[in-house]
């Protein structure tokens, strides 16, 4: 088999704060495998079972339960315990028949909300990506690391969000970045805060697209590759 070079570990000192694990019980942590989320926005799938969830209280048996195909995240078995857990992600663990979406919270951790099993099929992602490929036809990538090839006519914006279900990718709304659309910020001084759009300032040599976001009456304004649309008026999947 093929060894991939590269460290497995972090020193735990320098986790990402919204991890939300003791950084002083252990010298080291697992490092997530690179792919569909950065670091900074995700948490293996080890360490969210063992040190968030505290289901499993070591190491060699949370990697048993994931080995021995029990756990899944947006419906697809993993194998791997450092496969990353990032924002918008549903993680399930067949054993107990329980399911959880990690999402941004105002305490600037990255959080774990119990969902029903009629909430994992669906899941919001940003369209960060768009391109034209050989066939003629347009592809989105998306947040998570998918890609997306289009098969119908309706053309889709990067900044936009899109409803989809899971496995399958097939698309079941639209969110456009537009006014009155509600978003949740995700990284910054506000994230976890969800609010309405109510100004889009468009890019300039010097300065990223910002938008203004009405949070309970405040007006915050924040980088547009900030936040994620989750929704046209209420939030399209549970976030709470």
């Amino acid at each position: 088999m093929v060894k991939f070079s590269g460290p497995k570990q972090l020193k735990r000192s320098i986790v990402p704060v919204n991890w939300k694990i003791n950084r002083k019980s252990k010298r080291f942590a697992l490092r997530p495998s690179s792919g569909s989320h950065k670091i900074s926005q995700s948490i293996p799938a080890l360490i969210v079972i063992r040190d968030r969830l505290k289901l499993i209280n070591n190491a060699s048996e949370t990697s048993t339960l994931i080995k021995t195909k029990n756990v899944t995240i947006d419906g697809k078995i993993i194998h791997d315990p450092s496969s990353p857990v990032g924002i918008m992600d549903v993680l399930g663990i067949s054993k107990i028949d329980k399911f959880f979406r990690i999402i941004p919270s105002v305490t600037g951790y990255l959080e774990l909300i119990e969902v029903s099993a009629d909430e994992t099929n669906k899941k919001i992602c940003k369209i960060t990506s768009k391109y034209t490929i050989k066939s003629g036809k347009l592809c989105y990538g998306l947040h998570d690391g998918r890609t997306i090839i289009s098969t119908s006519e309706s053309l889709y914006n990067v900044g936009d969000s899109l409803l989809i279900e899971v496995p399958s990718q097939k698309i079941l709304s639209h969110i456009k970045l537009q006014k009155n659309t509600s978003a949740i910020i995700t990284a910054g001084q506000n994230v976890g805060s969800i609010g309405k759009i109510t100004n889009i300032k468009e890019a300039t040599f010097s300065r990223k697209s910002m938008i203004d976001l009405d949070v309970s009456g405040t007006v915050l304004e924040v980088p547009a590759n900030f936040t994620i649309l989750i929704g046209d008026g209420s939030p399209a999947i549970k976030l709470e």
